[in-house]
């Protein structure tokens, strides 16, 4: 029994066993085509690394990280994300690997996650904690450079003896590239705009150098200063004959010899703003020009009518020439040796002979070799009253400071007062003719030669006593002017910085040029009445200015120059057309008279030459007439205006430096413009 049982169960379970294996074989196989792996459905892998992961705040990190797609062989990273932790945006990216920087500018604990997605949208991700502490706070970050300026000054000579020529150069250099300006002051209230100027100092003193550079982005250097020491050593210069001018020093002991190459006799002599001499050669009829080193610049002027004796200069840069013979006219000269005017006056034995000027501007006194020292208003065209008439044979003559006046008297000199009386006489033994005549610089002593004996002799002029003598070595009768120079002008405190910008123009006869000048008062100035002045123009031109005054004010005042010229005239032609035209008659009546017989021709002829001689002479006069040389057309009114051109005369072509003056009581600044005429 119990072993039927045991088989039965055997039997049984033989079957279960054969019934399942099919059964499993089947569900295996349909599960394999129904359900995927579950290694398929398994996300991204990812790595990240945060680089500090702690610090003060800010914290600037580097984050680097990774994602692997878990089938790579079917499925890829399609995207990557970085979340900072801070609120900030994330950065993405669709490579498998990034790199990124980040700043953690608050404190606190943040959970750097990189997220990856596979292309089966299935992700996977890596995180690293950074934790920021609180710390000072960050430095503020630095400012825009700033553009510089930066410039070199070179000034050359730094030393010497007035007058003299100073250039002075400047280089700038500007980080932002941008125009720079730049205005030099010469110290002696002179002014210039530019890189490379020059200036001619005629006083002695120690001058500061200064430059002033800017550009349009309000940037300005002042580069140290530089000192010019300037030493007055004026020479004694001696008119002798040969066309020469001998130079001594105060010992008497000669220095250079200046030669005109125009041979003659040297005699009156002068020196104009920049220091230039000039001296007037009697028997050659003209004019030469030096600069200050003695070098021969040429002549100066033309249309002497003859024996030019004296040259004198007024503020404005024009000269005036007396001179001896012929017209006796006294001639006025613009400062590029144009004539301006021509002047008839009054004569006793010769014509006008020594000259000096008023301080007025206007007032010529002059000597003509006789009993007076007579006077002309070169301003209003009139002769006025002699100033003296107690000399024995007037020669050279020189201002003094009191409105009185030296004269070489022949036998001796005699000093007038103000008044034209004869208050003091000079005279040394052996010496009788007295012919030349300058005062020294320190205004208390004058020297005067004999021509006789070519002796100078310095003369105390309060005492009269001989302070010196010397020989020029020269022949006797060879000695014929004398000239200390240059003489030191009076030093005013600048009226503040004066320029014009632009400081040139080009124009054509008969144009105008306008400059726009800036004055910036100094104190001494600001508060004060401003006029204004021109120096050095040419021929036929005139210079305005608006306005033409002004209240200084504290700080910058613009000022409008305009310098008109002038064009050639053609009413003289006209004029003179007419002229010639009158003649017509002549023609006819020359026709007449040659008809008839051969008797009654001859006698006609003879009648109508003298008639044609008559004609002839009549329409020379008028010509003559006409011609500038011999007419007075001055317009001046004022000694800083020059005269009106003479008729017909255009401004000539050819470039002018114009000198532009600001007076503000005992104040002066001045600068100058080139104006260039074509």
């Amino acid at each position: 029994m119990i072993s039927d049982v045991v088989g039965r169960r055997k039997r049984r379970k033989a079957g279960g066993l054969r019934l399942a294996l099919p059964v499993a074989t089947v569900l295996v196989f349909a599960l394999s085509f129904t359900t995927p792996s579950y290694a398929d459905h398994h996300g991204p892998s990812c790595n990240l690394k945060v680089t500090p992961n702690n610090g003060g705040v800010p914290l600037p990190v580097v984050a680097s990280g990774s994602c692997t797609a878990a089938n790579s062989d079917q499925n890829s990273i399609v995207q990557m994300s970085l979340d900072w932790g801070d609120g900030s945006a994330p950065v993405t990216t669709s490579q498998s690997q990034i790199t990124a920087g980040h700043t953690f500018t608050q404190a606190g604990k943040f959970q750097v996650v990189l997220t990856g997605t596979d292309s089966n949208q299935d992700t996977g991700s890596a995180s690293q904690m950074v934790k920021a502490t609180a710390g000072p706070p960050p430095p503020p970050p630095p400012p825009p450079p700033t553009p510089t300026l930066t410039c070199n000054l070179g000034v050359s000579p730094s030393s010497g003896q007035a007058p003299l020529t100073v250039n002075v150069s400047t280089s700038c250099s500007d980080s932002a590239d941008q125009s720079v300006s730049i205005l030099v002051s010469f110290g002696d209230g002179f002014y210039l705009s530019g890189a490379n100027v020059g200036h001619t100092y005629v006083n002695s003193g120690s001058f500061h150098v200064s430059v002033v550079a800017s550009d349009k982005a309000g940037n300005t250097f002042k580069p140290a200063s530089q000192t010019v020491a300037v030493s007055f050593g004026p020479a004694l210069f001696v008119g002798i004959s040969g066309g020469k001018i001998a130079e001594f020093n105060k010992s008497g002991t000669l220095q250079h010899t200046l030669n005109s190459n125009q041979g003659g006799s040297m005699t009156g002599m002068a020196f104009d703003a920049s220091g230039n001499l000039y001296a007037t050669n009697f028997t050659a009829n003209t004019v030469s020009k030096f600069n200050p080193d003695g070098t021969l610049l040429g002549t100066f002027g033309s249309g002497y009518n003859c024996k030019p004796e004296s040259i004198v200069f007024d503020s404005a840069g024009n000269a005036y020439v007396g001179e001896t013979g012929c017209s006796h006219a006294l001639l006025r000269f613009d400062a590029y040796g144009n004539l301006t005017a021509s002047y008839t006056v009054a004569t006793e034995a010769e014509g006008s002979d020594w000259i000096d000027l008023a301080p007025d501007g206007c007032t010529l006194f002059y000597t003509s070799q006789g009993a007076s020292v007579l006077r002309f208003d070169a301003c209003g065209k009139r002769q006025l009253p002699p100033f003296s008439s107690s000399l024995k044979e007037g020669l050279a003559l020189g201002l003094l400071q009191d409105g009185g006046a030296l004269v070489a008297n022949l036998d001796n000199i005699i000093r007038l007062d103000s008044a034209g009386r004869t208050i003091s006489t000079y005279v040394a033994s052996g010496e009788k003719c007295w012919a030349s005549l300058t005062l020294d610089s320190d205004r208390s002593s004058f020297w005067a030669a004999d021509y006789c004996t070519s002796d100078v002799i310095r003369f105390d002029l309060t005492s009269g006593n001989q302070v010196f003598k010397f020989n020029t070595g020269t022949p006797a009768n060879t000695v014929f002017g004398l000239a200390e120079g240059p003489p030191a002008a009076a030093q005013s405190p600048a009226a503040g910085p004066f320029v014009a910008s632009p400081a040139a123009a080009t124009i054509g006869a008969g144009q105008s040029a306008s400059f726009a000048l800036a004055l910036t008062a100094s104190p001494d100035a600001v508060g004060r009445n401003v006029s204004f002045s021109c120096a050095n123009l040419p021929l036929g031109s005139a210079c305005s200015f608006s306005p033409g005054t002004l209240t200084a004010p504290n700080g910058t005042t613009d000022v409008n120059l305009t310098i008109t010229t002038s064009a050639a005239s053609s009413a003289w032609i006209r004029f003179e057309s007419r002229r010639i035209l009158s003649y017509g008659f002549w023609l006819p009546l020359a026709l007449a008279v040659m008809a008839g017989d051969a008797t009654i021709r001859k006698k006609r002829a003879r009648l109508l030459a003298v008639l044609l001689l008559v004609a002839l002479l009549m329409l020379l006069l008028s010509l003559f007439a006409c011609s500038g040389a011999q007419t007075t057309t001055t317009t001046t009114t004022t000694p800083a205006v020059p005269a009106a051109p003479l008729a017909g005369t255009a401004t000539p072509a050819g470039a002018y430096t114009v000198i532009v003056r600001a007076h503000a009581g005992t104040t002066e600044s001045s600068t100058a413009v080139l104006l260039t005429v074509q």
